[in-house]
């Protein structure tokens, strides 16, 4: 199993790949079941996996957006630098653990869905931001970030995006839950890139009606603030 560079899988609750150093191609016998039955997906330390079943654009394999990994609850992926993922993630609202890092197409993400959510470094990290973040530029937005699936978070945490040059006010005010929002060290981020919505120091009136939960708003280090 260990040495397997092609793998099968049928429709099981729960997938766990770690260490799998050849397998570069996972396929199913059932796309649409095994969209409707996983709970649980881990993948780690898989170095040359490119392919995974419903990763690929849910285009292709005729699953709604809106229902696309519907039922899954904890996601893992780490390690997997060459891993097409063509549709954003989270997947889904119910998402209770995400973990993302190590995928070159990906920022690092870790947290839930519904209530606290990471893009970027953690305060623990004891190495340099750089590490983690994608090496083409960055925007944030429903193309990079499943937005629609957060509507019950409640904070979010941008750290450490060195190549984050823009951020989606249309994509944010799908938050309707945010309570607290920090952006931190990500120098290519300017003013002329970030909604005058979160620039403002006016918290009322149409900046209150885009985030209504929204009670802290903190920016640092950032080209923003020119610090």
């Amino acid at each position: 199993m260990k040495n397997a560079s092609v793998l099968s899988i049928r429709s099981p609750e729960e997938i766990i790949l770690i260490g799998m150093q050849k397998l570069h191609t996972c396929s199913c016998t059932s796309m649409g079941d095994l969209n409707s039955s996983l709970r649980v997906l881990k993948i780690e330390q898989c170095p040359v996996l490119k392919v995974f079943p419903l990763f690929q654009n849910s285009q292709q394999f005729k699953i709604e957006r809106m229902s696309w990994l519907s039922s899954l609850t904890k996601l893992t992926i780490n390690d997997c630098p060459h891993l097409h993922v063509h549709n954003p993630l989270p997947p889904s609202t119910i998402v209770s653990e995400l973990f993302i890092a190590g995928v070159s197409t990906l920022p690092r993400v870790e947290g839930s869905s519904h209530g606290t959510l990471r893009i970027g470094r953690h305060p623990n990290d004891i190495f340099s931001f750089d590490s983690d973040d994608i090496l083409e530029p960055m925007i944030l937005d429903d193309k990079s970030l499943s937005f629609h699936s957060l509507r019950s978070l409640t904070r979010l945490v941008i750290d450490g995006c060195k190549n984050l040059m823009s951020v989606s006010f249309e994509s944010l005010r799908q938050l309707l839950r945010l309570k607290s929002l920090g952006i931190y060290n990500c120098p290519q981020l300017f003013s002329s890139n970030v909604p005058s919505e979160l620039t403002s120091e006016d918290t009322t009136g149409a900046n209150r009606n885009a985030l209504p939960s929204l009670e802290c708003l903190d920016i640092a280090s950032c080209g923003i603030n020119g610090k």
